[in-house]
């Protein structure tokens, strides 16, 4: 059960705290949050438009060390300007460091890969970071990715480079997809979208079921009801069946913003795993 979590997110740019997360439940049934959006450039690494060293972010990464405690994983969601990733490798190597910094400075456990311009960077160079990323980082790191759900099976692909192929050569570094099953590209009314990835060749083990939490964030939005009879058809259907993403964190739904983490103890019952 994953929250993506932007640092700033709502009209008032106030913190929003991540430790109801762990005070809710014993023990908490969310397993990774990632933190949401870096942008990488030739200036350095950002964090929703702020340096992601800014102080404005010292709360923020107070929670995550709390949540670390409890044994959730915590994720760095890169998603803007691949371009500064691909070319020659003095290019790659002089843009990578700040990445590479950012990520072993707060301490993160993972990244998960979203590129989402199907210009700005090519099978090969996502190769070439997978790989650095593994070497800098080791066994233990999570890298991610975040394509939208018909990347997966044949359909749209806002990347740009074919996941097929990107699985046969690295899925073996790669934990799982959060395939996005929203704004068009997927449904979570019901499973069929899920069975047409399962029948490309994608395992189960390796697709989360990404859903927007809240209509506001992203079209597309299916009420709990709805998605709790498609999960719970899922979990019968795949015994590996991976899990599920929100976005986002903030205002998902049924608690919105003054409850946000509710949405997480509603996927668990839906999924049976709560202790």
């Amino acid at each position: 059960i994953i929250y993506y979590h932007s640092a700033i997110n709502n009209t008032e740019d106030k913190h929003v705290s991540l430790l109801p997360l762990i005070n809710s439940s014993s023990p908490p049934v969310v397993t990774n949050v990632i933190v949401a959006t870096l942008d990488l450039n030739i200036t350095g690494l950002f964090l929703n438009s702020d340096s992601i060293d800014s102080p404005a972010f010292d709360r923020l990464w107070s929670d995550t060390s709390q949540l670390r405690k409890h044994n959730i994983k915590i994720s760095a969601m890169l998603l803007g300007n691949f371009h500064t990733l691909s070319g020659n490798q003095s290019f790659f190597e002089r843009n990578y460091a700040f990445l590479h910094d950012g990520l072993k400075t707060h301490n993160f456990d993972g990244i998960d890969i979203d590129v989402e311009d199907p210009t700005a960077i090519s099978l090969p160079d996502v190769i070439r970071l997978i790989d650095r990323l593994r070497r800098d980082f080791g066994s233990g790191f999570l890298i991610t990715m975040s394509p939208v759900a018909e990347a997966l099976n044949g359909g749209r692909n806002l990347s740009g480079f074919n996941y097929t192929i990107l699985e046969a050569k690295r899925g073996n570094e790669i934990a799982w997809y959060h395939a996005q099953f929203y704004n068009t590209f997927g449904w979570v009314g019901d499973t069929r979208d899920y069975d047409r990835i399962v029948e490309f060749g994608f395992k189960p083990e390796k697709v989360v079921v990404g859903m927007t939490t809240n209509k506001a964030n992203a079209g597309g939005f299916v009420g709990l009801e709805m998605v709790g009879k498609m999960l719970g058809e899922l979990t019968k259907k795949y015994e590996d069946f991976k899990g599920v993403a929100g976005w986002e964190y903030f205002d998902s739904s049924p608690g919105g913003q003054t409850r946000p983490w509710e949405w997480s103890e509603r996927m668990a019952e839906f999924l049976e795993v709560r202790s």
